[in-house]
């Protein structure tokens, strides 16, 4: 569409091209010439250079004039290195051949009346790829400061979460690689009116999204187009060019009506949901009937049967003969259930007086789920073993067995809700108010791929603190021993196929209590619900939400066959 009186600019968008020049330009050639042309420019994003310098060489018949690119045509430098062998001497940009422009590493540059925003490379750069740093990033962002508003975003990334809130049939077959928070920081500053990305090989055109008002970034925006680019003369036969005509935000005051236009992906609040909370509204705890009964008539033993730490568990025979399992249970009937020896004052036992029972979705015979008071995201629940423990490597392997048998059947149901599940475990014992348990934040996928979330939150917790270095949880008993005393963390992440990807690292002794929640809310861009504290409904609230999970979870709970 365009406004009335008003020139528009006819813009080819192409994506990777991946040095197939004369087929591409060809193609630009006869779009340029055929009905839907002419275009007044041409715009490449994803990796517009060979892979090989077989395919490199052959841009020379181009850079010498022997060939002619069809009409004005920029790209931005892709993610191989072999791109930036080429583009290193031209980091503001420059001319390669006739019509054949590099915009440059980053900036903001006016082509035909078009403010053209750009970023090349990737964040988090695998072996081989060209990466740019934050401050580059933080200096196109400084460009931004005030502009009368952005036409065009460049980059070869797709946004992190820009899937977010869409149906799920409307989402792309297969799913895509969960995107750079990176540049979903650049899409919510700059606020263009068409972002362009590739490198996923699958052409998607989100509707339209809102933007927000800030204090900082462009001065004048409207709605956001989102367009992904597919390989060019991809094996899929996935559309790689999309052709745009533009009215310059210079001179637009309104735009018109659009059809299908969503809340912005990154501040979206979904309409209430089954239990009236919003997605960012807190889940709770659950409740189960005669549990306080069940907890008091639970006699702890009088000492524990070994000492914290040690590993590996005692035999089976030997645990039947002593009638109970270290730091915890009779490995018998429910009725038979007994209790660690544990502080009156601990939230998570389930004999003290404190506890809330209403927050209690289902008792296995070592473990239980429970709703988390003040949780991040609908459905953030606890697993906790019922014994009083420091950590859950230093529980017996009846009780630990149970609790991962807990995660799989979560990791299942949020599967089939299209959600992937992060879970973390903090150990830093202190007091002997400390009672282990594990976070389980269930976060929608749109569209990602569960790999590519753990990817992002592996990276996320490992940056967190210099003090964190995760590595896999190694499966010798006496390491593992060594590590059950603390303090460390633990997170498992989702990993797709792969299967669990658990993972620890030792901490300090003073290491924040909130860390894990700190993570989640920043990667998850929900600052305000850092404090679980500000997070709290009210306990009918929390008794409705316990209920409805409850519900959702009963195909799941194997608690009943205990």
């Amino acid at each position: 569409w365009m406004l009335a009186g008003t020139a528009s600019v006819r813009v080819l968008v192409c994506g990777d091209v991946r040095g197939q020049w004369d087929a591409a330009f060809g193609k630009l050639a006869q779009l340029h010439a055929g009905r839907s042309g002419p275009f007044d420019l041409a715009l490449c994003v994803g990796n517009f250079f060979a892979d090989d310098e077989a395919g490199l060489a052959s841009l020379a018949a181009y850079t010498s004039g022997k060939k002619k690119v069809p009409l004005p045509t920029y790209f931005i430098g892709g993610s191989s290195l072999r791109d930036h062998k080429v583009l290193d001497d031209l980091p503001q940009g420059g001319k390669l051949a006739y019509n054949l422009y590099y915009l440059g590493a980053r900036g903001i540059k006016e082509i035909n009346g078009l403010r053209i925003a750009f970023m090349s490379g990737v964040s988090h750069a695998q072996p081989g790829q060209t990466e740019f740093a934050e401050e580059t990033l933080d200096q196109l962002l400084r460009m931004a400061d005030g502009v009368n508003g952005i036409d065009i975003l460049l980059t070869n990334q797709w946004s992190a979460q820009v899937l977010r809130g869409l149906p799920e049939d409307t989402l792309p077959k297969g799913g895509v690689s969960g995107g750079s928070f990176e540049i979903a920081r650049a899409a919510q500053y700059l606020r263009p009116r068409y972002h362009f990305a590739a490198t996923e090989n699958i052409f998607f055109t989100r509707p339209p999204y809102k933007n927000t008002r800030t204090s900082t970034g462009t001065a004048k925006f409207f709605t956001t187009h989102f367009v992904g680019l597919a390989e060019f003369n991809n094996a899929a036969n996935q559309r790689s060019l999309y052709a745009i005509n533009v009215t310059p935000i210079e001179t637009m005051t309104t735009e018109p009506d659009q059809q299908g236009v969503t809340l912005c992906p990154w501040v979206v609040k979904e309409e209430p949901t089954r239990s009236g909370f919003s997605y960012f509204g807190s889940f709770v705890q659950g409740d189960t009937q005669s549990l306080r009964a069940y907890a008091a008539s639970s006699a702890p033993p009088n000492n524990l049967a070994s000492p914290p730490g040690e590993l590996p568990s005692p035999p089976e025979s030997d645990r039947r003969r002593r009638g109970q399992d270290r730091y915890g249970d009779a490995p018998s009937r429910k009725s038979q259930r007994t209790l660690q020896a544990r502080p009156t004052g601990c939230w998570f036992c389930l004999s003290s007086p404190g506890v809330e029972t209403h927050l209690v979705a289902s008792v296995g015979l070592h473990s239980y789920v429970a709703m988390a008071k003040g949780g991040i995201v609908q459905d953030h629940v606890l697993i906790i073993p019922i014994p009083h423990a420091p950590s859950f490597l230093a529980l017996n392997t009846a009780t630990r067995a149970e609790m991962t048998r807990y995660v799989s059947t979560l990791r299942s149901m949020f599967s089939s809700q299209q959600k992937a599940a992060v879970i973390f475990e903090r150990c830093v014992p202190s007091t002997n108010f400390t009672h282990t348990h594990f976070q389980v934040v269930p976060l929608p996928r749109y569209g990602r791929r569960e790999e590519a979330i753990g990817d992002e939150f592996q990276r996320a917790f490992t940056a967190y603190s210099p003090d964190v270095n995760l590595q896999p949880l190694p499966r010798d008993d006496a390491k593992l021993a060594e590590i059950a005393q603390g303090p460390y963390v633990l997170v498992d992440l989702p990993n797709g196929d792969a299967g669990r990807r658990v993972l620890y690292s030792a901490v300090p002794s003073r290491f924040p209590f909130q860390w894990g929640r700190e993570v989640v809310c920043k990667v998850m861009q929900c600052p305000e619900r850092t404090d679980w504290k500000a997070c709290t409904l009210s306990k009918a609230q929390e008794t409705q939400a316990m209920q409805e999970f409850r519900k959702t979870f009963a195909p799941y709970d194997f608690s009943a066959e205990a």
